[in-house]
């Protein structure tokens, strides 16, 4: 009898202790599940971005849309995105000479604030679509002016520095003190010879014909043309065509009066004038209206204008 009572309350206890068992282990897998999901399979992917947090990310600056639906690309971190010929670059885009990831600490103020805001909750993996309106965007004092299509000037031959000439003419080797080299098109559309001087300068001898038609730009955004009319001391007189540009609404906060915007052309017009006024070399024409003007500005294109942007988030820690 006395052995029959010691075992019953043995078999009582035993489904007790099981139970527990069963929890405990159930307890130890769950952590330790967690801990290998987020430590060693997701490495921590499932964070969340906030004030502090770095954000590293591969991005694509467009203009007028997003790179992928219409738009120019301005800036971008990925190469195969600005090697691609299925995408249209913008006028004033620069070619990087290398590429690689941008990160940013939220908060820092190190960027644009709307760019920053945007990232707030973003976690590694996500694609962000990103519209900062005028006023959120790089903004400057507006330089746009306005000038006749008719009547613009420019000297036969035009002397300037080296440096101004390797920026204008890449392609063009600077000649040696005394040497000469041709350029087949100059800035002005029409062929040229370029001449070193003793002082390190370097004079450009224009080469035009009178009553002949020449192609300045020929891009995406439109074709611009110099009709040279006269050729007379030393002074070539030339009007500009403007044609295939493209529409655009409410992306410049410049004010464009009663002219039309299109999407920018870059031109450079060096020691020409236009309407008595020399004009500022490096231009960006943002607007044509029906009287035979045309507005520019010299502001590089991500000022006073909308900004279209494709984040790619890489990690966040």
């Amino acid at each position: 009898m006395a052995d029959e009572e010691d075992v019953k309350p043995r078999r009582e206890r035993e489904p007790i202790s099981l139970v527990c068992l069963i929890i405990i282990v159930v307890a130890t897998v769950a952590v330790v599940g967690a801990y290998v999901n987020d430590h060693m399979i997701n490495d921590g992917d499932d964070t969340e971005a906030d004030t502090g947090s770095t954000v590293v990310m591969d991005y694509t600056l467009s203009l007028y849309d997003c790179y992928d639906n219409g738009g120019a690309i301005y800036q971008t971190t990925v190469e195969s995105i600005a090697d691609s010929a299925k995408w249209v670059h913008s006028a004033g885009y620069t070619e990087s000479t290398s590429y690689s990831t941008f990160s940013v600490t939220l908060g820092s103020g190190s960027v644009l604030q709307a760019f920053n805001d945007a990232l707030y909750g973003a976690k590694e993996g996500d694609e962000i679509r990103l519209t900062i309106k005028l006023g959120d965007g790089y903004s400057a004092a507006s330089t746009t002016k306005s000038a006749s299509t008719s009547g613009l000037t420019t000297p036969t031959s035009v002397t300037m520095s080296a440096s101004e000439f390797t920026n204008m003419y890449s392609g063009v080797t600077v000649p040696s003190n005394g040497a000469a080299v041709t350029i087949e098109k100059t800035v002005l559309g029409w062929g040229g010879i370029a001449t070193a001087n003793s002082n390190g300068t370097v004079t450009v001898t224009y080469l035009p014909t009178a009553g002949e038609e020449y192609t300045i730009e020929e891009g995406s955004f439109g074709t611009v043309k110099a009709k040279v009319s006269t050729i007379d001391s030393g002074t070539i007189t030339f009007d500009l065509e403007i044609s295939d540009t493209q529409a655009v609404s409410g992306q410049y906060s410049d004010d464009l009066n009663n002219f039309n915007e299109i999407k920018m052309i870059k031109l450079n017009l060096y020691k020409v004038t236009a309407d008595g006024t020399e004009m500022p070399g490096t231009i960006y024409i943002n607007g044509t209206n029906s009287s035979g003007e045309f507005s520019y500005r010299t502001l590089a294109e991500n000022y006073n204008t909308v900004l279209y942007y494709v984040i790619n988030v890489k990690s966040v820690s």
